[in-house]
């Protein structure tokens, strides 16, 4: 698993209470990564980057490619306006499964994403299904989009856009969404 703290030193992100996006994805990375160490401690987890790095255009891709990730989780967070927190979750695409494959194809890499797209598609329904049980936050249909963090990633790869009342109230579902990664991974 290589999880994906959104943000870096040079690009920040969204403002919550007196924190950037980047350090409260940090953080949300670290305490997932240790919950499912918890229950799955020969897991190999990887976060793709420490505090104060700068993360260059597709850096992200290529290390989970050259890891041979099975899964990459994007995390992204915003202040919630909404009384109930939202969570959205994303799945990279063009809309264009139709486009046929076979073992002998060569992928540009914003098509890349083809290869795991049934197991992507099967482990976000996995997710959804199980953060959709937690009644204090609304878990959004999964979304087929060109997200961007995903793009040229090979495996499995899932956004989550986060929303919080608080710097810290991502606490209140990090149990579920740990919950949810440990599903797939058994």
């Amino acid at each position: 698993l290589m999880i994906e703290a959104a943000g870096d030193s040079s690009h920040p992100g969204r403002i919550i209470d007196d924190s950037f996006e980047s350090s409260i994805a940090f953080d949300i990375a670290h305490a997932l990564k240790n919950k499912i160490l918890q229950e799955c401690p020969t897991a190999q987890i990887i976060i793709n980057r420490t505090l104060g790095e700068t993360v260059t255009p597709l850096q992200n891709a290529n290390f989970a490619n050259k890891l041979d990730a099975n899964l990459y989780l994007s995390i992204h967070t915003f202040a919630e306006a909404d009384p109930k927190p939202r969570i959205f979750i994303y799945q990279f695409s063009y809309l264009d499964s139709f486009i046929a494959k076979d073992g002998m194809s060569f992928y540009p890499f914003d098509k890349i994403y083809l290869v795991h797209e049934p197991q992507t598609t099967q482990w976000a329904n996995r997710i959804y299904q199980k953060l959709s049980e937690n009644p204090s936050v609304q878990t959004k249909k999964i979304a087929k989009i060109p997200f961007k963090p995903l793009i040229g990633i090979k495996a499995s790869a899932i956004g989550l856009e986060l929303g919080l009342k608080n710097k810290t109230s991502w606490h209140d579902y990090i149990h579920d969404l740990a919950q949810s990664i440990i599903m797939i991974m058994s």
